[in-house]
């Protein structure tokens, strides 16, 4: 039992552990080459409910959306409402994933966003909020969904292939793995972690972003051109980032092999 918990762990850690994901981890000034294998794992979790990288991932999101030819608007609406499914259930801790559980139906995507908007609409359970910016949901303290014993295990299953879908949210990404109401969550986690990332897109936002601070900042205060200097630094680290990732996962499986004997 101790192996296969280190294994889903290793699996976990190492899904989630994308050249973007790396790169945040350089930005904070932490190397994930001299981090155990629970670091990793916890340094990724907190990430995810950080309110200014969300906002900044969704702005990606929508950029890049935006600039690929090849998606139809229909195929644009859709990606964007799995985008908003899968934030929402970061923000209300997969409360829907419980609760499409204690219904015994398939982990798909309709049913998750169904149950989703059950537990919105339902009095004296998880009230949630969602604005059009998607800063995105507000959580208020109300009742949690009761998970019972016997599907705790499926539950953590479950919640770790939702951050998966979540940490692989691109639009190239969604476009290759063609996703539809019926997909389970488990098949689009290893369909959207193996596709690959659209570096050039990368490098194109983020050189964007570096030239619309500079010209937004031109003139103003020493803290504004340090803001320039930070998106900046984010484009010349990032084939960095690409680098650190494959050692970071040669590292992450030494730790994990370690754990487990």
């Amino acid at each position: 039992e101790r192996v296969r918990s280190a294994d889903e762990k290793l699996m976990g850690t190492i899904d989630r552990l994308k050249p973007a994901a790396v790169l945040e981890l350089i930005r904070s000034n932490k190397n994930p080459l001299e981090m155990t294998l629970d670091e990793l794992s916890n340094e990724l979790s907190g990430n995810d409910k950080d309110p200014d990288r969300n906002a900044q991932k969704y702005s990606k999101f929508l950029y890049k959306l935006e600039k690929n030819n090849e998606i139809t608007p229909e195929e644009k609406q859709s990606y964007i409402g799995i985008y908003r499914l899968f934030a929402q259930l970061k923000k209300t801790d997969n409360a829907a994933i419980g609760a499409v559980l204690d219904t015994g139906a398939e982990m798909t995507i309709r049913n998750l966003l169904s149950a989703l908007r059950t537990i919105q609409a339902k009095k004296g359970g998880m009230d949630v909020k969602v604005d059009d910016s998607l800063q995105g949901v507000e959580a208020m303290q109300t009742d949690t969904v009761n998970i019972d014993a016997q599907i705790d295990a499926a539950f953590k299953y479950y919640s770790a292939k939702a951050d998966i879908v979540y940490d692989n949210l691109e639009p190239e990404k969604l476009h290759a793995a063609k996703p539809d109401d019926d997909t389970l969550l488990d098949d689009l986690a290893k369909r959207l972690s193996g596709e690959s990332l659209d570096e050039e897109a990368e490098r194109l936002y983020y050189r964007e972003q570096a030239e619309n601070t500079r010209r937004i900042t031109q003139g103003r205060s020493a803290e504004s051109a340090e803001a320039v200097e930070r998106c900046e630094n984010v484009l010349r680290h990032f084939n960095a980032a690409n680098d650190a990732f494959a050692f970071g996962k040669s590292r992450a499986d030494e730790q994990a092999v370690s754990h487990a004997f």
